[in-house]
Parts: C-alpha cells; sequence; structure tokens
C-alpha cells in the first residue's frame, strides 16, 4: 500500500515446565519452510535472496494464536512434533502496483527429526481465507452473460470461505561451513482464486 509503518511480526508468551514441551500463545511464525522460521531475516540464508518461486507461495509470516511443541529421543536423534493454529491476514501485491489485503485462519503441523548435523521435515498447512467483497458481484456479472464457462467461472469464485492445504518434505545438512537442502512443496486449492502449486527446491553452500 505503500506506507512503511512498523508492524509487530512476532511476540508471544511461552510456557515449557521442562526441556521437551513448549506452549507459546500470542503472533508467531508458523515455519512451514525448512529453516526458516521467518521470510524476513535474510542475513540466515546463503542465497542472496531466498526463492520466490519457493518461498512466495506463502506470503505473510505470522499466526495470531497458539502452538504446542514437544521433543523425544529417537534412536540417536531428536523428533519433534509441533501443532499451531489461529488467524492470520496479509497483503498480495501485483504487478500493475495494486494490492489486495485478505484474513485467514491457519491451522498446521510440522514433523521433524534431527541427527547430526541433518534435520528432515514432513510438514502439513491449510489455509481457511475469507472471499474478497466483490467477488459476489463479479459473480454475478459472468452469471448474466448466459455463456456456460462463464457460469462455472462465477460458481467456483462465488463463496464466503475458500480452502487451501499443502504439504512439504524436506530434508537439510547444516554443519559448519556446508549447507545443503532439499524441499519439495504442494499446494492444492479448492478455488481458482488460488492455484494449484508444486515445487522443488534444491540449495548447495559453502561458507568462506
Amino acid at each position: 500500500s505503500g506506507d512503511w509503518k512498523p508492524r509487530l511480526s512476532q511476540g508471544f508468551l511461552r510456557f515449557s515446565p521442562d526441556g521437551s514441551f513448549v506452549i507459546r500463545a500470542g503472533r508467531i511464525g508458523y515455519d512451514a519452510y525448512l529453516l526458516a522460521e521467518s521470510r524476513q531475516v535474510g542475513y540466515s540464508y546463503i542465497a542472496v535472496r531466498p526463492s520466490p518461486d519457493f518461498y512466495g507461495q506463502i506470503s505473510n509470516d505470522d499466526v495470531d494464536g497458539l502452538d504446542v511443541a514437544y521433543t523425544h529421543r529417537v534412536g540417536r536423534g531428536l523428533l519433534k512434533a509441533r501443532v499451531y493454529g489461529g488467524d492470520s491476514s496479509g497483503e498480495l501485491a501485483f504487478a500493475d502496483r495494486t494490492h489486495s489485503e485478505f484474513d485467514a485462519g491457519i491451522a498446521g503441523a510440522t514433523f521433524d527429526y534431527l541427527y547430526g548435523g541433518w534435520t528432515a521435515r514432513v510438514a502439513f498447512l491449510r489455509f481457511d481465507i475469507e472471499g474478497d467483497a466483490s467477488l459476489p458481484l463479479l459473480a454475478g456479472a459472468l452469471r448474466a452473460t448466459g455463456f456456460p464457462s462463464a457460469i462455472a467461472v462465477a460458481d467456483d469464485i462465488d463463496d464466503r470461505e475458500f480452502r487451501s492445504q499443502g504439504v512439504q518434505v524436506g530434508v537439510a545438512y547444516d554443519d559448519g561451513p556446508m549447507l545443503a537442502q532439499l524441499m519439495y512443496a504442494r499446494i492444492d486449492s479448492e478455488s481458482i482464486t488460488g492455484p494449484d502449486v508444486s515445487k522443488l527446491y534444491a540449495q548447495f553452500g559453502y561458507r568462506v
């Protein structure tokens, strides 16, 4: 929208009765991407900028809600499970210099296994996005044309809420100066307002 107003990206209360169990409530990151709870911490990446084709699938970083995490030793490594949910809002910017705001309910879970410098992750994420107020007007105009294809599009976009759900599978090796990552992500959407996405991302770096 062209302004530079400061915005709180994370702020939460944390309760941990022992080293394995953690509850957080407030504004948290939902940590869908491996080694990246927030996309804003640029210096934690080897790349000059994270790949927008991969990291751009999610347009905001935070959830106003809570999460619960539990860590348990399995074999010689650690298994970490985390579930979270809450509300989120954000903006989408377009090439014609316009933007769109949205509100969504978010729920997800991540399962990590850590062993030495290795981390493997399976993450699940679901968005329930509120429909734009102008969509019913557009749907009405499309139905008025009488064309079957236009009516089909109108039926697809004329809803109060749209659901998208995704899964990410990744493995990373981060030890000393070396970092390697391989990640796959897929997002399936019920509506054309959110396209289906399937992406594979690989990176190798050596710090000197």
